[in-house]
């Protein structure tokens, strides 16, 4: 999950009749796209920020890009702009303009932006979505568009703060919160050019404030700019268009008995590529660590504990082939003697009046037992909560609603002459 932004779905594919033009390519892989266009006061943010770091200058009436991707490229023009000044060497968003979105802004100030983006949240790739992205998102909404919450020529409102008239894009149950201002308000740049031979241009899509109804379409693709074109209803909004890849499994410490019998975690890696190019690989790991990557994100890890007592951790790294990574690390406890661990046991679990019961798994470590099987029991929960075996060293704990104050719980497992215990509080 990323703020502010949402996941758009590519199956099943939409109806289009943009679907029979030779250049029309659906999206293949997931993505995310910004629920709301670029503000003012955000892309000043990013401004300064490349001021303070010389990655950009002013060159007359526009601020023009230093180094990267984008050198030499005309970002925003500053002359005529309703929303950003350059004021004592720093930009600054005019009064009561912070949450309009921002106009005069290039194709290559909305590239410069994601990048900086980019740059600010490593894991995480951004950029200007092509047309069939854009597409993709807005007609996936459901109903009919609903004019009163499009700002085109017709409401005569004139640049309106980003979302303040509500999502004109709403999507059914499940997504959060519909795309605002899709319809109306600014045009948008894409990355699509019109045609191959194009290149010094990008299509627009949707309509914006002074546009008359006919642009009111999230279909209507054959609008353009030249990249260096600013203009004053022309914006943008980013996608996110490649994730780290999110693995999933135990992350807590693993106790093991010294000596004792091999154990096994296996964690799966999901990734917004459609067809993601799985490579795990071993950043440090002890002797007694081996791991095994078993296809389809998904890698194992067997653990032979040693017969003296140590701490150790395992440290794997995986890749999709979208050039991002993500690492997992798995603290590990050998001991000699002792009783039992209990694993996966929260901090505390939320019960709130009106909802259903929480339930969640629990299991007990030995270390220095050779106990194959163990007995559960709570206490401090009254009949807030139950726990019930469900194998020979593991259990379910149920949490019912209503607690009226913070009530810690007592968890303990005992079997082979050893015990061992744990708390959680139920809030």
């Amino acid at each position: 999950k990323v703020s502010g932004y949402i996941e758009v779905p590519i199956s099943p594919a939409v109806t289009t009749p943009n679907s029979v033009r030779p250049d029309y390519a659906a999206p293949t892989s997931r993505y995310l796209l910004k629920a709301l266009e670029v503000s003012n006061q955000e892309y000043v943010e990013f401004l300064n920020a490349a001021l303070a770091s010389n990655t950009l200058v002013i060159s007359g009436d526009w601020v023009v890009a230093v180094g990267g991707a984008q050198n030499t490229k005309k970002l925003l023009q500053l002359a005529s702009n309703e929303g950003i000044a350059n004021v004592s060497g720093l930009f600054v968003v005019k009064s009561g303009k912070e949450s309009v979105p921002v106009t005069r802004v290039t194709f290559h100030g909305a590239k410069a932006f994601c990048d900086y983006l980019t740059q600010t949240n490593p894991g995480s790739r951004y950029d200007v979505p092509d047309q069939w992205q854009w597409e993709n998102a807005m007609l996936r909404g459901t109903g009919n568009l609903d004019l009163a919450k499009v700002n085109f020529s017709n409401s005569g409102r004139g640049i309106s703060k980003s979302g303040s008239l509500g999502a004109d894009v709403s999507y059914a149950l499940g997504f959060w919160p519909g795309f605002f201002d899709a319809a109306g308000n600014v045009q948008e740049w894409t990355a699509s050019t019109p045609a191959a031979s194009m290149t010094a241009f990008r299509v627009l899509r949707g309509a914006a404030f002074n546009l008359e109804s006919p642009f009111v379409s999230f279909t209507k693709a054959d609008q353009y700019a030249g990249t260096e074109e600013a203009r004053p209803n022309l914006g943008f909004r980013p996608a996110v268009v490649a994730m780290a890849p999110q693995i999933q499994g135990l992350r807590d410490k693993v106790v093991l008995p010294a000596s004792g019998s091999a154990r096994k975690l296996t964690f799966v890696a999901t990734s917004l590529l459609a067809s993601p190019t799985w490579a795990w690989s071993t950043v440090s790991a002890p002797a007694w660590a081996s791991v095994a990557d078993l296809g389809s994100g998904r890698v194992q890890i067997t653990l032979t504990p040693p017969a003296t007592a140590q701490e150790a951790t395992v440290s794997l790294s995986v890749a999709d082939g979208s050039g991002l990574t993500s690492t997992v690390s798995i603290p590990l406890s050998v001991q000699s003697g002792g009783g039992f661990r209990i694993e996966e046991l929260p901090a505390s679990v939320s019960a709130p009046l009106g909802q259903g019961a929480t339930v969640f798994h629990v299991r007990a470590v030995p270390a220095g037992s050779s106990a194959a099987t163990v007995t559960w029991s709570l206490s401090g929960a009254g009949a807030l909560a139950s726990i019930e075996s469900v194998g020979p060293l593991a259990a379910k704990i149920t949490v019912q609603p209503g607690a009226t104050a913070l009530t810690n719980v007592t968890v303990t497992a005992s079997g082979g002459g050893q015990t061992g215990a744990a708390t959680f509080a139920i809030d």
